[in-house]
């Protein structure tokens, strides 16, 4: 049987609906699911239009994957704080279940916990359908924003993963990624790895 063939583009707005899919899906434990559906509507809708963000999308005969970075995540922090759908959104979710501001406080400490000074190009977020995994994939998404942040003058870059998450640590490690330090947050440990791009 012949190996399938697995095209990786570089996408933008119009492909929100898939990635919304696959994050929904196939996301390793994102706060913004604990948001609920609509709130993730509408974080990735933005997400996807701003210029300082970077997607990947892997294809089969239909989506496998995605990956999403910034080029600059204290513009993004700014650009997500700022936008008034989504936070009368996040508003509405504290009125109607106060139990989900809890959840969303993951999303207001994590810029404090991950700053690293001089280093603004952060990877924020990667899924891939479980059939698909342990094949490379997730190496050839990384390697795409790393290129892609390569060809804009991008020097260094950031990801944060849970500590629970072994096989994406392994993964980063194994593509020499640094770890730069552990933190806890709401309970949970994360990992902040940095990479220098040549």
């Amino acid at each position: 049987m012949a190996e399938e063939k697995i095209l990786i583009s570089k996408t933008n707005r119009e492909a929100w609906k898939d990635i919304f899919y696959l994050y929904y899906n196939y996301m390793y434990d994102s706060y913004f699911l604990r948001l609920g559906e609509k709130f993730l509507q509408k974080y990735l809708r933005k997400l996807l239009s701003l210029q300082h963000v970077v997607v990947f999308v892997a294809m089969s005969e239909k989506p496998v994957g995605f990956i999403i970075a910034t080029t600059n995540s204290q513009w993004l922090v700014k650009d997500l704080v700022f936008n008034f759908d989504l936070f009368f959104t996040f508003l509405k979710l504290i009125i109607h279940c106060p139990q989900k501001f809890f959840r969303g406080l993951e999303i207001v400490f994590y810029p404090v916990f991950t700053f690293l000074k001089g280093v603004k190009a952060e990877f924020l977020s990667i899924a891939i359908v479980p059939e698909y995994r342990r094949k490379g994939l997730g190496k050839r998404l990384i390697e795409e924003v790393l290129n892609e942040f390569a060809k804009m003058g991008i020097k260094k870059a950031k990801v944060t993963t849970l500590d629970k998450n072994v096989s994406v640590n392994l993964l980063l490690e194994k593509m020499n990624f640094k770890l730069q330090r552990k933190f806890k947050l709401l309970g949970k440990i994360f990992n902040l790895y940095t990479y220098e791009i040549y």
